[in-house]
């Protein structure tokens, strides 16, 4: 039926889009969810790093009234003291941030679902997609078949097969052990990690 993948980062943002099993097209946008976090720093007062954890810790998409009197430690500018501030204080702090990261995923989204129509899954992943609430939004608002990806046929922990922010790069390592030795024109069995050192050459040679 086709789907969409987005891959959401902190800088930039990757889309791919698949129909009938044929890679239709992959175009990114310089735009990730660090702008919220830029919008947390700057309101705040505070360090990049530190907007980043408060924003992974208690950022949510969607606002959560029954914690708005939840106490939130906001550190000062020499991240050393901390002071509390409520979460409903936090929220309409980092809203402005929120509302243009989700904007522009959207409409980005619904253009490559217009432009390829009928194009309705959504596949998100990356580490801008762990933000709490993300994917209950865009059900919402963009597509109900919107669903999380995590990496398949790949054993290790739990955490880390879950995570999204993973997602990429752990499908790329699965992808390239999956390549037979006689594609990468190898004599004798070598092991995964040498495989996947000597096709990340091929590709930097051959397009950069």
């Amino acid at each position: 039926a086709g789907v969409i993948l987005a891959v959401i980062g902190g800088a930039a943002t990757h889309f791919a889009c698949y129909k009938n099993f044929v890679l239709l097209e992959t175009h990114s946008i310089p735009f990730g969810a660090d702008c919220i976090t830029e919008v947390i720093a700057k309101r705040l007062n505070i360090e990049h790093l530190d907007a980043q954890r408060l924003k992974e810790s208690f950022g949510s998409a969607v606002p959560k009234a029954e914690f708005k009197d939840e106490l939130i430690p906001i550190p000062d500018s020499n991240g050393r003291k901390k002071y509390p501030i409520k979460r409903l204080e936090f929220e309409a702090q980092m809203n402005s941030g929120l509302e243009l990261f989700f904007s522009r995923i959207r409409e980005e989204i619904q253009m490559l679902m217009k432009r390829f129509s009928p194009l309705n899954h959504v596949v998100c992943t990356g580490g801008g997609a762990r933000l709490d609430g993300f994917l209950e939004l865009l059900r919402d608002s963009v597509s109900p078949t919107a669903r999380m990806g995590t990496p398949q046929g790949i054993s290790g922990p739990q955490a880390l097969i879950s995570d999204s922010a993973f997602s990429g790069a752990l499908g790329g390592v699965h992808f390239t052990n999956k390549l037979s030795e006689e594609m990468l024109g190898v004599q004798e069995p070598r092991h995964w990690m040498a495989r996947t050192v000597e096709t990340a050459r091929n590709w930097i040679f051959e397009y950069l």
